[in-house]
């Protein structure tokens, strides 16, 4: 499973947690629809506005999610996506 961090602007991150209408936030859904992928708040309880435009985007496999976030990328609602490295132990 990979995870990309995204982070999106003020309206659509609020729509996105909501579950209001908002255009920019449905584009943000059929994107992850079509790659079967899932969103949830990075910082879930946070109240902080900046921490609150934060989410993690779960993937199945490798090349979906390079894909979803080069596709992320390039939506306006969008500030900022990567996937997220693999954690290692230190050596």
């Amino acid at each position: 499973m990979k995870e990309i961090i995204a982070q999106f602007s003020g309206e659509s991150s609020r729509a996105l947690r909501s579950g209001e209408a908002c255009p920019e936030a449905a584009e943000i859904l059929a994107a992850l629809s079509a790659a079967g992928a899932s969103i949830e708040p990075l910082h879930a309880g946070s109240d902080d506005p900046r921490l609150s435009r934060y989410f993690v985007v779960r993937v199945g496999d490798d090349a979906k999610a390079d894909d979803l976030a080069q596709r992320l990328r390039a939506m306006s609602p969008t500030d900022a996506a990567y996937i997220k490295p693999h954690e290692e132990a230190p050596a």
